[in-house]
């Protein structure tokens, strides 16, 4: 699906609204697992806690709000994710973090997941995002949610 002068016209919209939109979000999130959730200038880092290493990060690119406390941010990967599996979504793919339980120190969040060989799940673009990573789907998609606090900086 090619996309037209009007979706590039609404990815600069959306990048110049996300400070606002995303604002509760903002911060380093740590899980008590060890991994860290940084969301921070438009960017969303992940990282497993294991060896240091950012294990991905992406743009964001919307966050849809289901309620005010949960709802799922849209990014386009700036690199390729590490996974259990080899199957790794290229960059400038798409994927969903989901989150919920958001509150002024602590949210959990979950990396959208094909369930079927634990993939990281993605799409070609933001318009199939916005409709596969849907509240009705989360359980299509999530296999843990990491509790999470934020950390002072």
């Amino acid at each position: 699906m090619e996309e037209s002068a009007s979706d590039y016209y609404y990815l600069a919209l959306l990048n110049y609204t996300f400070s606002s939109v995303n604002s509760p979000l903002n911060g380093t999130w740590v899980s008590s697992f060890g991994e860290i959730y940084t969301v921070n200038s438009g960017i969303f880092e992940y990282d497993d806690g294991w060896d240091g290493a950012m294990n991905f990060s992406g743009r964001i690119r919307d966050t849809v709000w289901f309620t005010s406390t949960f709802g799922v941010i849209i990014i386009e990967y700036i690199d390729k994710p590490i996974d259990f599996v080899t199957s790794l979504p290229t960059p400038g793919n798409f994927g969903g973090i989901y989150f919920r339980n958001l509150a002024s120190d602590s949210v959990d969040f979950a990396n959208a997941t094909n369930l079927s060989d634990f993939t990281t799940a993605s799409t070609a673009n933001l318009r199939q995002a916005k409709l596969k990573f849907i509240e009705g789907s989360v359980g299509d998609f999530v296999y843990f949610w990491a509790i999470c606090t934020r950390q002072l900086p």
